[in-house]
């Protein structure tokens, strides 16, 4: 299994082997427990010179390892060179706190351009992404000294346990009610600068995120740097980080950890969460009806549009068809492109729809989405929809799949316009019982639209916009998360599936603040049947005849 995650480090002899006993480190002893985390199996980026270079091909492979060259006078080249080293010899910063004159940070010129370029190297590595993956975790060269053997944590199953909290940056906090300074950081400036009383502290020997999160902190955290240190006040990387995580909570996901500040809590904390497994994290379920054309129509435009989602997803078909002339032919097309079919007789659209929600919640997926075969993927190039958004948009599982979570949705509508209207309007207006409709719409004095859908905000990732707020369930492709499947579709099972008694019901989940919808401002589907069955045969559920 290729892994998604990239372990970036870095190793340099700054002499701290040279301090007093209390901070003193041997280069020798750093190397020791380099060599210990060289021998994980995720691949690597490695900062280092031509000494450090000639250990780690002792230890690694070149197929997930890739080693970029620096020396001390490189690590001199940090923009902050010069305000760090004055900092660090004025007496004013250096009695601040009694550990602070012997610290290396205070000893060594090369201590704190080399822990406050961490975040530069991460993003560098996230730029280069010579092992194509979507997340990047900083780890100390040294870490082992700490956490014991860096194999039993660094894994490819444990990678799949850490992403989980690396959809924003990541970062390892743990208690600090210091009042006097935060690593040197004066504590009084250090509130100012974060807007609140601080209580935590971040940890600097373990932090990450996917290369958009890095990407979008990374000019955050240079601000930060450059007016704290060009104001004259210093603390270490970790000081940046933990500002980060208060003036920028919207970004970061926080690991509490104790107070002794150990980041194997963390790992372990981590490494004994629920034991993943092997399926994809999203489900693509498609509903099909008696013409294997149609099906082919949508496969191809599936794999054309999005063709690293087509062969990453699980991929499940609906296969309703009462014609068994046409069983062999889909059987062999379902083979031929990886898809597992449940056959069934004819149980409707919204009892296909109902299918796909109960194995969805009996399945290890995250996510799922539900097609039926004329919701067509639109190709590179296709021209606005009939409400002037875009309709295509690269790597578009990857970046829904980002905003729900980041935004924390339940649902997340993929078209904006669809075939029988656009999401400006809450059609849940046409279905919700009658003595809701004035709790849920009521008329409005300016003699607005009630029916306008409530929009709470507007937002874009990675090129693609989006919108939150009251956005009805329909039966077009909406990415699902576990808990909302099982609240619309699990946990009442209506006798009588229709679109629209869902619709009702979602509605009331919405209002009763037990669903958070959204919409991306795209429609990347395009409803085309260019094959027809005979529209007498076509069923709603199991019971409805025409």
């Amino acid at each position: 299994m290729k892994s998604n995650l990239t372990l970036v480090t870095a190793m340099f002899d700054l002499k701290r082997g040279d301090l007093n006993d209390g901070f003193s480190r041997s280069f020798d002893h750093y190397i020791e427990t380099f060599r210990r985390l060289l021998k994980t199996e995720l691949p690597m980026v490695i900062y280092c010179d031509v000494d450090v270079e000639k250990i780690v091909w002792e230890e690694r492979d070149r197929e997930n390892t890739y080693v970029i060259r620096k020396t001390l006078d490189d690590i001199r080249t940090f923009p902050f060179y010069e305000q760090t080293n004055r900092i660090r010899q004025q007496n004013e910063w250096r009695t601040r706190s009694g550990w602070i004159i012997e610290s290396p940070q205070s000893q060594l010129e090369l201590y704190n351009p080399l822990v406050m370029s961490k975040q530069f190297y991460l993003n560098d590595a996230s730029l280069f992404n010579v092992f194509d993956t979507k997340y990047f975790l900083w780890i100390d060269g040294g870490i082992a000294n700490t956490i014991g053997d860096p194999c039993n944590y660094f894994t490819l199953e444990f990678s799949k346990k850490i992403i989980k909290h690396m959809n924003k940056m990541m970062y390892v906090c743990f208690p600090y009610d210091g009042t006097v300074e935060v690593h040197g950081f004066e504590k009084g400036e250090f509130n100012k600068v974060a807007g609140e009383e601080t209580t935590r502290v971040a940890r600097g020997g373990m932090f990450g995120g996917s290369k958009y999160a890095i990407n979008e902190i990374n000019g955050i955290y240079y601000q930060l740097l450059s007016n704290t240190l060009n104001s004259g006040f210093m603390g270490t990387e970790e000081s940046i980080f933990t500002l980060i995580t208060y003036k920028h909570p919207e970004l970061c996901n926080v690991l509490d950890i104790d107070d002794n500040g150990l980041i194997v809590t963390a790992l372990e904390n981590l490494k004994n969460s629920i034991q993943p497994n092997n399926a994809e994290r999203l489900a693509v379920y498609a509903l099909t009806f008696n013409i294997p054309a149609q099906f082919k129509l949508w496969v191809e435009s599936f794999k054309k549009a999005l063709p690293n989602e087509y062969s990453s997803v699980a991929k499940y078909v609906i296969n309703n068809s009462n014609d068994p002339s046409v069983d062999d032919e889909f059987k062999e097309m379902f083979a031929e492109h990886g898809f597992i079919e449940f056959k069934e007789d004819n149980i409707g659209i919204c009892g296909g729809r109902q299918l796909a929600a109960e194995h969805f919640a009996a399945s290890d997926h995250e996510y799922m989405i539900f097609f039926e075969d004329d919701m067509l993927f639109q190709p590179e190039g296709a021209s606005p929809c009939k409400s002037g958004f875009t309709s295509y948009h690269a790597e578009l599982f990857d970046k829904i799949i980002d905003i729900l979570e980041n935004e924390e949705l339940d649902y997340l509508k993929l078209c904006f316009s669809e075939f029988y209207g656009d999401n400006h309007e809450n059609w849940a207006w046409f279905n919700v019982p009658g003595e809701k409709k004035p709790i849920y719409f009521p008329n409005k004095e300016d003699g607005t639209n009630p029916k306008a859908t409530r929009v709470k905000r507007t937002g874009t990732h990675r090129g693609l916009p989006y919108a939150v707020g009251e956005y009805h369930y329909c039966n077009w492709p909406i990415l699902f998360t576990k808990s909302a499947n099982q609240k619309v579709f699990i946990d009442v099972k209506y006798e009588h599936l229709y679109e629209q008694t869902w619709m009702s019901h979602a509605m009331n989940l919405i209002w009763d603040g037990e669903l958070n919808p959204g919409t991306l401002l795209a429609t990347p589907i395009n409803h085309y049947r260019k094959y027809h069955y005979d529209g007498k045969t076509r069923r709603e559920n199991e019971h409805y005849t025409n």
